[in-house]
């Protein structure tokens, strides 16, 4: 099967899949396929467990090995994003306020800060005690600062 349209179908099991009451809370948030290895990137309005992860990747299996999509032997990771991906997606930014990130805007420039209130439209970045809003359909991506600081 051509690459884009399975990447489409599998887009499609992955709504459907969280569409359930149960995964509600958690949505993909990028897929990485090449001829035999499928990679899901999953996130969560809260923590993404493996037990997650493993019920979503029998799920695709599940479907993969009925319709052998990617033939009998494939590659398939499910995992969340880790804190190094950039975020993408506004829902991603609710559960990190508080803390220190790097916003690059779609006009190329970039704001580093605390993110200090997060609504459905828009964010507050505060930093060397300015604020400054961001509207979040201007956000290209976020990645957070880590630190292992106390």
């Amino acid at each position: 099967m051509e690459l884009e349209k399975l990447k489409y179908k599998v887009n499609e099991l992955l709504d459907k899949f969280f569409e359930q009451e149960e995964f509600k809370a958690y949505f993909p948030v990028g897929l990485h396929l090449t001829n035999k290895k499928l990679r899901v990137f999953i996130d969560g309005d809260e923590a993404v467990s493996y037990q997650i992860c493993r019920k979503t990747s029998r799920f695709l299996e599940s479907h993969f090995d009925e319709h052998q999509w990617l033939g009998q032997k494939y590659t398939l990771e499910v995992s969340s994003p880790g804190i190094d991906r950039p975020l993408k997606m506004a829902r991603q930014f609710a559960k990190h306020e508080g803390r220190k990130a790097d916003v690059t805007l779609k006009d190329g420039s970039s704001i580093s800060g605390k993110l200090a209130e997060i609504s459905a439209d828009q964010i507050k970045i505060t930093h060397k005690n300015q604020e400054q809003t961001v509207e979040i359909q201007n956000i290209e991506e976020m990645k957070i600062i880590v630190s292992f600081k106390s």
